[in-house]
């Protein structure tokens, strides 16, 4: 390695920060490196996590051929754009964050038309080469059309697609250009392949003009053209690249995907990188090595060979999802992506001797939690929306403490009132058990638990919430920001409020007993919570507590905004109620996630006349009997009278309408009631027409059925679409064809007095 030492001579060369002391002073130690990646972010210039100081240096924008020497550090800001690919040759001070650029780089990958039918959606067809489009700006995709030209930068993925993390829409440009590794063609003297990443599998035809000679095989060119589109072009010009690149034993930093070999010896970006012994792994462990993984290398250049002392783990499409866990299989399920999990660093908040480890096997997870446990998952989403990379994994019990109270499907700890997702998950405890809850919160402040364990070997109990009514050495937890009430905590002999600790913070209380909801507090401490940074995707489940406008509401403490191209699954727009069960998913924008997909838990919706009521019992939930179907009322569910009044479930007679919304239990028969409106005492049997609404299990074209909680509904002759403005009748093959098998919600109605095998009278395409 190059060791650089900065005396006060080298001011008029490198702006530092302060120059006292001699040439061997430590502090002044600096590697000469030559980094290249993606701009992170400005304030100056962040390239693979290093901030580099660019006053003084010279700037090459190498696509308009000039060279610019940048008077102020604010002035690259007005010349790049973050998620541009650029190479910056300077230094980097010892403690590795931070820098002195000499010289920076910049070239587009490609700048031409979208070819015809070229946007799909998370990809361009450009030049007749399939650009991937990084979820960083995906969302400029809507703005644009075949036939506009587009910059794009980025860098080459293990399959030699090029993903782009820069898209500009350019005007006025009548030549274009693309930058790519030149490949003979065989028995061609006027024709080559223009490879865009050199393990490219195939590339642009580039034909020359007459008398124009073939450029070197494998060498780096710009080749000019006035082709609009399609992956066959006329070159007006070629000309080779220059490019900033690293001395013998310099230091180097790249990012990019691997094109080949193994986790010892592989190709990045161009260069040959090798590991050894002494590298280490961040964010990861060596076995999460594969050609698909985005990473960094950092080391030195021997014999031009990058020998990395550092190989740093990244994400594409980094966001955060936040739920119960589904499953485990061959990953962690939650909010329906599949997480691989090795290499990912487990974060057990509750555990005080060993709260960090990092994962070494896809299974070591299954080991230390469970299904239904609410996690925080941070890492990468991949394109298909349904696996992704964790990098960080969080979990919180939100109570541990002693059964007080239980009841059907709930129980009491420290005062609180916590309502089972299912109440066999009660089976086996008892009032005086010690357990560990993790759950939801729903509109009113309670948790639904969807974990529950028996622990009864704690000596201390713990809660998590948010400090209210803070007064002295006294205060209100929270355990959800919509509750109205809490546990009452008194700071006990010794015990004081951590630093910064306030009205709304977010704590853990520890105590040794309580006492009708009230605690004397051991310990008070703030808690670290994993969160998506701005514009990466969040994915959040849970209950919503309130309604802001029509197109904005919180979900689990999250507010959520919609838009005209929000994906509703499994219901409608409408559906959105305090109460309701959702997972939105969507970018982070200004604290607040964009939804680019709602979709509803609580998806079923009965509007039909009472058949039977059956009142609760000391082992039993109370239930009635709707459409055939057993409907569970659970003490969680939202009992409305007329005008919105209190309902008492004994006064719910047969014969009544009913309204209920709820979902599939775990027995995928019964449906638990999250929401129940009396909506007519006395409706007229000969004249109402019930209905049912939820997504379709199982549809059978031939047969004309369709399958919606369990119940198959024989479809008549009558077919809506009213996902459009206006309702529009459909053929029966164009009904049953636009259907997606649990995602698409349909609205089955029957005539009145018949029985749910007639026919319907009406399917309605809801979403």
């Amino acid at each position: 390695m190059r060791k650089i030492y900065l005396p006060c001579l080298f001011l008029a060369i490198l702006v530092l920060a302060a120059c006292g002391g001699t040439a061997n002073d430590p502090s002044f130690e600096v590697d000469a490196v030559v980094t290249k990646g993606v701009i992170e972010k400005f304030g100056s210039i962040f390239v693979n996590g290093v901030e580099f100081k660019t006053a003084g240096a010279t700037l090459h924008l190498r696509d308009d051929k000039t060279d610019k020497l940048l008077q102020t550090e604010a002035e690259v800001q007005d010349l790049l754009k973050k998620g541009m690919v650029v190479t910056v040759k300077g230094v980097v001070n010892r403690n590795g964050a931070t820098g002195t650029a000499q010289e920076v780089e910049f070239r587009n990958t490609l700048e031409a038309k979208i070819d015809p039918g070229g946007i799909g959606a998370d990809f361009l067809i450009v030049l007749g080469q399939k650009i991937i489009v990084d979820d960083s700006v995906k969302a400029l995709l809507a703005t644009l059309q075949p036939g506009d030209v587009v910059e794009i930068s980025g860098l080459p993925d293990d399959k030699g697609q090029i993903k782009a993390t820069h898209l500009e829409r350019k005007v006025n440009i009548t030549e274009f250009e693309a930058k790519g590794f030149v490949k003979l063609i065989a028995g061609s003297s006027s024709s080559f392949t223009l490879l865009l990443s050199p393990n490219a599998p195939s590339g642009i035809t580039v034909n020359l003009a007459a008398g124009v000679a073939l450029p070197a095989e494998g060498s780096f060119i710009e080749v000019k053209t006035t082709t609009a589109a399609g992956g066959v072009i006329t070159a007006t010009s070629l000309e080779a690249e220059i490019e900033l690149k690293p001395a013998e034993n310099q230091k180097v930093s790249i990012e990019g995907f691997p094109a080949s070999g193994t986790a010892d010896d592989f190709v990045l970006n161009g260069q040959r990188v090798q590991t050894n012994a002494q590298t280490v792994f961040v964010d990861g462990i060596k076995a999460n090595f594969a050609l698909a993984r985005k990473l960094e290398a950092k080391g030195t250049v021997v014999g031009g060979i990058l020998i990395a002392e550092k190989i740093t783990f990244k994400v594409v499409n980094g966001g955060l999802s936040k739920g119960k866990i589904e499953k485990f299989a061959g990953g962690l399920f939650v909010n329906g992506v599949q997480f691989k999990t090795i290499g990912a660093k487990l974060h057990l908040r509750d555990d005080k001797t060993t709260p960090d480890r990092v994962l070494q096997s896809e299974t070591e997870i299954e080991t230390l939690l469970k299904s239904g446990m609410v996690v925080t998952v941070k890492g990468g989403f991949d394109n298909n929306g349904t696996t992704g990379l964790a990098q960080e994994i969080e979990f919180r019990n939100t109570l541990e403490g002693k059964i007080d109270d239980k009841g059907v499907d709930s129980i009491t700890i420290m005062g609180q009132k916590i309502v089972l997702d299912d109440p066999a998950k009660l089976t086996g405890l008892a009032v005086g058990d010690k357990v560990g809850i993790s759950g939801l919160p729903d509109d009113r402040g309670l948790i639904t638990a969807t974990h529950i364990e028996k622990n009864n070997l704690l000596t201390e109990f713990e809660a998590k919430g948010f400090i209210s009514g803070l007064s002295g050495n006294t205060f209100t937890l929270l355990l959800d920001k919509n509750a109205t009430t809490g546990i009452a905590v008194t700071l006990g002999s010794g015990v004081a409020l951590p630093v910064g600790a306030a009205n709304g913070s977010f704590v853990e209380v520890r105590t040794l007993a309580a006492v009708a909801g009230a605690v004397t507090a051991t310990k008070v401490e703030l808690e670290d919570v994993l969160e998506a940074a701005e514009n990466e995707k969040k994915q959040n489940e849970g209950f919503v507590t309130k309604l802001i406008a029509p197109d904005d509401f919180i979900v689990n403490g999250q507010q959520v905004h919609l838009t005209a191209t929000t994906l509703f699954v499994g219901g409608i727009k409408a559906d959105l109620a305090v109460g309701m069960k959702v997972e939105a998913e969507g970018n982070m924008v200004g604290g607040i996630i964009n939804a680019t997909k709602v979709e509803f838990q609580d998806n079923i919706r009965i509007d039909a006349l009472v058949e039977s009521v059956n009142a609760a019992t000391a082992t039993t939930q109370a239930n009635l009997t709707l459409l055939g179907k057993k409907v569970i009322i659970t003490s969680a569910t939202d009992m409305r009278g007329l005008n919105g009044a209190t309902l008492d479930l004994a006064t719910v007679t047969a014969g009544q309408e009913l309204l209920i919304r709820g979902n599939l239990a775990a027995n995928g028969s019964d449906i638990i009631a999250s929401r129940l409106d009396l909506v007519d005492l006395a409706p007229d049997p000969l004249k109402f027409r019930p209905f049912l609404r939820g997504p379709v299990t199982a549809k059978d074209a031939a047969a004309g059925t369709l399958t919606i909680a369990g119940i198959t509904a024989n479809t008549g002759t009558r077919f809506v679409d009213n996902k459009v403005p206006t309702p529009t009748t459909l053929t029966k093959a164009d009904f049953f064809n636009a259907i997606t098998e649990n995602v698409t919600a349909v609205k089955v109605t029957w005539d009145p007095g018949v029985a749910t095998s007639a026919p319907v009278r009406e399917a309605e395409l809801e979403i």
